[in-house]
């Protein structure tokens, strides 16, 4: 015999719950609604937005990855805007080697 809190709680149950309905199915990605954001805050925008200006600045992965102190393979995985925790966790990294960035190109044009 089970409990009531089990009978209550079975993720499988076969009743046509309305809200069960609504509900993601596993494997399936989230589709949003038209006009809601994909999850992201404004520092998560924000962030890929530094990094992506960071790509344009140093197109060499490798060269970024040892620049921000990461393996290949994690900055590959913000490359194509996945771990964007991992990605935030590291902002200041990125934000610094923007700037570095920009000092390196811009004392390359005052030399060329």
């Amino acid at each position: 015999m089970s409990s009531a809190y089990t009978r209550k709680h079975r993720t499988h149950a076969k009743s046509a719950d309305p809200a069960r309905l609504l509900t993601q199915p596993t494997g399936e990605l989230h589709s949003h609604l038209p006009g809601e954001t994909s999850g992201q805050t404004e520092a998560d925008r924000q962030v890929l937005a530094s990094f992506a200006q960071l790509c344009e600045r140093v197109p060499d992965a490798a060269r970024r990855a040892k620049m921000l102190g990461v393996s290949v393979e994690t900055e590959a995985a913000w490359s194509r805007g996945v771990a964007v925790p991992v990605l935030r966790a590291h902002r200041r990294v990125v934000e610094r080697a923007l700037r570095d960035a920009g000092r390196r190109s811009g004392s390359r044009s005052e030399q060329g």
